[in-house]
C-alpha cells in the first residue's frame, strides 16, 4: 500500500514537469533516518522519494512482459527462457552502465542476510517507551 503512495506522488510530480526516483534503501539506515526527522514512537521509514527538476531524460526502465507476471486464476511457473529474455532486455536498456544482468542483481539482493536496521530501529523504540 504504501509503495502506491509513493508511485502517485512520483505520478503526480512529473504530470507537473518534475522528475523523481524511490529510494528503497532507506531501510537500510531506518534508525539513522528516524533520529534524524524526529519520528515518534510507532513510525518507521520505508522508503524515500527524490524529486526535482531532470537535467536528461531517460527512456522508461522496461518491465517484465505482462504475461510473466498476471495470471488468471493459477499461478503458471516460467523457464528460464523468461528471465534470460528479461536479461537481455535490460541490458540493452542499461548500455554501458551494465555491469551485471538483472537477474544477477536480484540473485545477489535476496542472496544477503536480511536487513536488521528495521529490527534495530524497533529495539531502539521499545527501549524509549519503557
Amino acid at each position: 500500500m504504501l509503495l502506491w503512495q509513493g508511485k502517485n506522488t512520483l505520478l503526480a510530480a512529473e504530470s507537473l514537469g518534475y522528475g523523481g526516483v524511490i529510494i528503497g534503501l532507506v531501510r537500510y539506515a531506518a534508525s539513522q533516518i528516524a533520529e534524524l526527522f524526529k519520528l515518534p514512537d510507532y513510525t518507521y521509514p520505508v522508503f524515500g522519494i527524490a524529486l526535482g527538476t531532470p537535467n536528461q531524460n531517460h527512456a522508461v526502465k522496461p518491465r517484465l512482459p505482462y504475461e510473466a507476471v498476471v495470471f488468471e486464476e493459477e499461478y503458471r511457473e516460467q523457464d528460464c527462457s523468461t528471465i534470460q529474455a528479461y536479461d537481455r532486455v535490460q541490458t540493452e536498456y542499461a548500455g554501458e552502465r551494465a555491469k551485471e544482468t538483472w537477474s544477477q542483481r536480484l540473485a545477489a539482493q535476496f542472496g544477503q542476510e536480511p536487513n536488521q536496521a528495521i529490527d534495530q530501529l524497533f529495539k531502539e523504540k521499545e527501549i524509549r517507551k519503557k
